[in-house]
């Protein structure tokens, strides 16, 4: 509903994203979940049939700003390059940032029986982005890696 109002009006910059995550010790994003429930040895259901691009936070914040700074209008997507379903996302920011990767159970989603709706296909494509501007997207590789700084610091 206020997307539509706001495609309408011309001059105004959209940007959709998507599982956006990063250090935030106070959020309840994907990755601090993980890191809440594997720390504590807690097992954790992750759907296996959700793909999306997952988003590192600060590259979002940095693309976004440099999208303003360019004055651009219209709509842009900003996600990270990698498109992957939410356990695998799981194992894999496990795994680098030295969790038990093994307390993840792979499940569908209607196996888990999420409250709110989710949408198991949500990736967006960035190719107007990359055209229009020379941006460089963060994989979840080093996104995760850089959590892993942060969490030592």
């Amino acid at each position: 509903a206020v997307e539509i109002i706001l495609i309408s009006i011309d001059c105004s910059l959209k940007i959709r994203s998507t599982v956006i995550y990063g250090w935030d010790p106070n959020s309840k994003n994907f990755i601090m979940q993980l890191i809440s429930k594997l720390s504590k040895n807690e097992q954790m259901n992750v759907p296996n049939d959700q793909y999306g691009t997952p988003t590192y936070g600060e590259n979002l914040a940095e693309i976004t700003l440099r999208l303003i700074e360019a004055d651009k209008s219209g709509i842009y997507h900003v996600v990270g390059p990698d498109y992957l379903n939410r356990y695998d996302f799981a194992v894999k920011s496990a795994k680098i940032l030295g969790l038990d990767h093994t307390l993840l159970r792979s499940l569908s989603t209607s196996e888990i029986g999420q409250v709110a709706k989710r949408p198991l296909k949500a990736g967006l494509k960035t190719d107007k982005l990359r055209k229009e501007l020379n941006v460089r997207l963060v994989n979840v590789s080093e996104g995760i890696s850089n959590v892993k700084r942060q969490m030592i610091l």
